[in-house]
């Protein structure tokens, strides 16, 4: 009889962990959105855009496992980039809509 005993080296990431991350890179665009606009007004916006999908690309080459920090912190980044497009686009079409206030 033989007793194998084997350890996985992909560690399980808790609950709490990917939240964390996840509003750290919610963070960390904001951050960046923030200092591009302040430094360069309205080109600051699509500055940032390209920091941030660079960083989005960075980290999923870099990560193989799915379910490693700087993947689930480029998620967070990848959705706060996709609501804030979404949260502008439905506030400028209400802002000129003829349902504005």
């Amino acid at each position: 009889m033989k007793l194998e005993i084997t350890t996985s080296k992909i560690k399980e990431i808790n609950l709490l962990t990917r939240l964390t991350l996840f509003i750290l890179g919610i963070f960390f665009t904001s951050v960046i959105f923030s200092l591009n606009i302040k430094l360069f007004a309205s080109l600051g916006i699509w500055i940032a855009m390209i920091i941030s999908i660079a960083l989005i690309i960075t980290a999923f080459k870099t990560s193989t496992h799915a379910k490693t920090y700087r993947r689930i912190i480029a998620w967070g980044i990848i959705a706060t980039i996709i609501c804030g497009t979404l949260f502008m686009t439905v506030g400028v079409y209400l802002a000129t809509s003829r349902f504005a206030i």
